[in-house]
């Protein structure tokens, strides 16, 4: 009988021991979990954009009051702001999908939404992971670049 190895040992051998020869089975991995990161990827662009203009129409409005002037250009600080600040909080609701994501890819398992199989998730304690990486790291690169393609 075929011992099931954990998803964790699998990815070491993947990184570590040279991975699998079998050309077939690198070919099925190459496609997993891509369902999963166009859904990550939707719901962030979903949520990032509105998110985004909803602060730095807050931030403007907040900087119309502070002065006598009328502002009718943002400015590069509160666009900055607000991206990063965006970014950062998609980025930290999109993080239990990334996890999902990875869990499925270094997975030995087979499993399909469209075939009926029964779909086990990982342990709901390794959704939690990864929530500051994502904030720290992901989110202010992402928000530096809205910001800029914002300000051209």
């Amino acid at each position: 009988e075929k011992l099931q190895k954990s998803w964790s040992h699998y990815l070491k051998q993947q990184l570590f021991d040279g991975g699998s020869l079998d050309l077939t089975d690198r070919q099925r991995r190459a496609f997993r979990g891509v369902g999963l990161l166009a859904l990550r990827e939707v719901v962030f662009n979903l949520t990032f954009f509105p998110f985004f203009e909803f602060l730095k129409k807050q931030q403007v409005k907040k900087e119309i009051e502070d002065t006598t002037t009328i502002l009718t250009t943002t400015t590069i600080t509160t666009t900055m702001a607000s991206s990063i600040c965006a970014g950062m909080v998609c980025s930290v609701a999109v993080a239990p999908l990334d996890v999902w994501r990875m869990y499925y890819w270094y997975s030995g398992e087979r499993w399909s939404f469209f075939s009926g199989k029964h779909v086990s998730g990982p342990p709901f304690w390794l959704l939690s992971r990864g929530w500051s990486l994502h904030a720290l790291v992901y989110g202010p690169v992402f928000g530096v670049v809205a910001a800029i393609y914002d300000l051209t």
